[in-house]
């Protein structure tokens, strides 16, 4: 078996060589492909090519191979070439397409006033504007001159019967650990009220009076079918904190009215 494969391997280096001159007649359409295919006669040797292995005769042992070798490596890069002359002067090219617009560039300097152009003509007067909203109020003017005194009236008629303050009352509460309390005081039966008042004993506390006000024609807890009238004030706990006990008052100023 290495014997045949000696004598096969001689004989495709000889037919590689020759074979371009023992098959001039038809070595065209044999090698036109890249793989050659030929059958290999066992008994003398004979090599024949063949367009495929079918047409190798059962006597006749089917062989192919390429034409070409695989490629080899890669060889090393070559010295640069020297420098060649400076090629003449092309033709000019089409123009660019229009590139963008660019930003807007910062404003120059102001330039010089020019001369005061010559006065124009007075225009036509224009329509009357809408009236302006009032302005401020102006300060006061100096009083003007006392005028002449008029004539005497005639008496009036004579007034009410006046009131006379007779008497002032009070009322005094003690308070303590409650966050508001209120005093009242009342005028005697046919009184009325005309004024009052409030006070506290002691100013250090945080107690604010809240309320003050007269009591009109009020029913009292001692009698209350016969209404009277009076005065209240009520302090509030400002702190919110229990305190010590302390004194409140309510005065009321009353004018007598029975007959």
């Amino acid at each position: 078996m290495k014997k045949l494969s000696v004598i096969i391997l001689s004989i495709l280096f000889i037919f590689s060589a020759t074979s371009l001159f023992c098959y001039a007649g038809n070595a065209t359409s044999v090698i036109a492909g890249e793989i050659l295919y030929g059958c290999y006669k066992k008994e003398n040797g004979q090599l024949r090519l063949v367009n495929n292995t079918d047409q190798c005769l059962p006597s006749e042992m089917s062989i192919s191979w390429n034409q070409k070798g695989a490629a080899g490596p890669q060889g090393p890069e070559g010295p640069a070439g020297a420098q060649g002359p400076v090629g003449l002067q092309g033709s000019a090219g089409p123009p660019g397409a229009a590139g963008p617009q660019g930003s807007a560039g910062l404003p120059g300097p102001a330039g010089p006033t020019g001369p005061i152009g010559l006065l124009g003509p007075v225009g036509v007067q224009g329509p009357a504007g809408p009236p302006g909203s009032i302005g401020p109020q102006g300060p006061t003017g100096l009083p003007g001159l006392a005028g002449i005194q008029g004539p005497m009236g005639q008496q009036g008629p004579a007034g009410p019967t006046g009131m006379e303050v007779t008497y002032a009352k009070e009322n005094n509460q003690t308070i303590a650990g409650v966050p508001y309390a209120t005093v009242d005081v009342f005028c005697d039966s046919g009184g009325m009220v005309i004024s009052g008042g409030c006070d506290i004993n002691d100013l250090n506390y945080p107690w604010a009076l809240q309320r003050t006000l007269p009591l009109l024609n009020v029913a009292t807890a001692d009698d209350p079918r016969n209404p009277r009238d009076g005065w209240s004030c009520t302090y509030n706990n400002v702190s919110g904190l229990r305190t010590p006990a302390i004194q409140i008052k309510a005065i009321v100023i009353c004018a007598d009215l029975t007959p």
